[in-house]
């Protein structure tokens, strides 16, 4: 029998456009990046195979702290998905560093994922 995972990333083949993302340059214009789902998929074993590498398993919370909306945070979830992490959401456009820290103390999170625009916003560095 397939679990949910399985029949998730059966879904995810072919080549057919699954997403565009639009990203705004430095130059302020507009960026678009196309992906399939076996592209997209291919992203998020990525993101899956660094979280492994951070001792990330099932249940394992971890606070995904993004500056918007991105292609890389889309693929995170599913990589979350596919180990069965627990992602911890920040509402970048509302949450202060105090309710981020919140977040992360009460869901008992043990890794913090940083985009660069946030890194630099909230001055995290790597520990």
């Amino acid at each position: 029998t397939m679990s949910v995972t399985d029949d998730y990333v059966t879904n995810m083949a072919g080549n057919a456009p699954f997403l565009t993302y639009y990203s705004l340059t430095p130059e302020k214009s507009f960026s678009r990046t196309s992906l399939s789902r076996s592209d997209f998929l291919v992203l998020a074993r990525r993101y899956a195979q660094m979280l492994k590498t951070k001792n990330v398993c099932k249940g394992t919370r971890v606070v995904h702290l993004f500056n918007g909306n991105t292609l890389h945070d889309f693929a995170l979830r599913l990589a979350s998905v596919l180990l069965g992490s627990v992602p911890v959401t920040v509402n970048w456009g509302a949450d202060s560093l105090d309710r981020i820290l919140y977040k992360q103390r009460k869901t008992g999170a043990e890794l913090v994922v940083v985009d660069s625009n946030s890194a630099e916003a909230f001055d995290v560095k790597e520990i």
